[in-house]
């Protein structure tokens, strides 16, 4: 009766159910890696906070960085090919040195290029599909095809170094050219510091 609804065990004439195989879960706490939000880290009720913080938000002054003259990345749903940035740049634990542009209003920092995906939906991360490593200026569906321009450039001397990203008339998507986002997304060299205007 049991076969095919459930995997059982009898044991010394009392049947036990077993759990269903959920897929493999890295840090023992009985949620699968592909449900877990933090695989690595044993977190049984999924809470949504960290004990130890990796960062921290402050308030700056508004800076307006030199407007970049290299265009990256073109049209509707789009991500660029890998960008170097010039310098490495350090992102919860990891170094890089490359980025991906998407045109959605977020860069991509890739663990394998191969993933990189544009998603127009902004969503919960990390998570098992790709993007997870990113810096969302404006996480929308952006559409450059109907105008507007995505350019980055390097700025600046060692050690302040910036990469400069920006986002300048970009329309939502929809819209007939309507809603322009212009902004700026900056990675610093200097402790690898982030700052979206």
């Amino acid at each position: 009766v049991l076969a095919g609804l459930c995997t059982a065990a009898i044991a010394c004439g009392k049947v036990e159910l077993a759990e269903p195989d959920v897929g493999p879960d890295s840090d023992g706490d009985r949620v699968a890696d592909r449900e877990d939000n933090c695989p690595s880290v044993r977190n049984e009720d999924q809470a949504n906070g960290d004990s130890e913080p990796v960062g921290t938000a402050t308030s700056i002054p508004f800076q307006w960085r030199s407007t970049p003259t290299a265009e990256v990345v073109t049209g509707d749903e789009a991500v660029s090919l890998l960008v170097e940035i010039g310098f490495p740049f350090d992102f919860f634990g990891a170094t890089y040195t490359q980025v991906a542009i998407g045109t959605n209003g977020y860069l991509l920092l890739p663990a394998d290029p191969e993933l990189l995906v544009n998603s127009a939906d902004a969503a919960a991360i990390p998570d098992f599909i790709s993007p997870n490593a990113l810096v969302a200026g404006y996480w929308g569906d952006l559409d450059q095809s109907a105008g507007g321009k995505i350019a980055a450039d390097l700025q600046g001397d060692a050690p302040d170094r910036e990469f400069v990203v920006e986002y300048t008339d970009v329309p939502l998507y929809g819209t007939n050219g309507g809603f322009p986002v212009t902004m700026q997304i900056v990675l610093r060299e200097e402790e690898s510091q982030i700052e979206i205007h």
